[in-house]
């Protein structure tokens, strides 16, 4: 029973850095720069191995993309562990994906400097998605292999 009480917990936290990082005038500075860090050691990589790994100017996507999925994904994830017992996978996901347009409607009207994306959103809703799907399905398959037959 202790994991139950847990959850609600790190579902709280979650949602409390995604809405500092969200919000926060100074987040988007300190990505790029994580981000221009990252792309500096592997065009380094790239250069000491004669490499041409990948051309960024062809990816369909922006940094920032991969983190809202991953973000939303976790999200999605954590509120299936803390809301199963109540609530199928298709309600909690749709809670989900419409707590983060939410946000990013508000985002906007709250901060100055941030605006809506419609991509974002989209990251969002595929990363709410995976999260719960694979959250639902790592949770049966572990019960089955366990042996418990209760409702997951």
């Amino acid at each position: 029973m202790r994991s139950r009480s847990f959850a609600p917990v790190a579902l709280a936290a979650f949602s409390i850095a995604l809405l500092g990082l969200l919000f926060g005038d100074g987040a988007p500075a300190l990505v790029k720069q994580l981000w221009r860090s990252v792309r500096a050691v592997g065009h380094r990589a790239e250069v000491a191995f004669n490499l041409d790994v990948v051309d960024r100017s062809d990816l369909p996507f922006r940094y920032d993309t991969i983190g809202h999925f991953g973000l939303y994904a976790m999200a999605g994830a954590l509120a299936w562990f803390v809301f199963r017992e109540r609530a199928s996978a298709l309600a909690i996901g749709t809670v989900v994906v419409a707590v983060s347009g939410l946000i990013e409607v508000a985002q906007p009207l709250l901060s100055e400097g941030r605006n809506m994306e419609g991509r974002d959103f989209v990251a969002n809703a595929v990363g709410v998605t995976v999260g719960v799907v694979a959250a639902s399905i790592g949770t049966r398959v572990l019960r089955l292999v366990s042996g418990h037959s209760t409702r997951a």
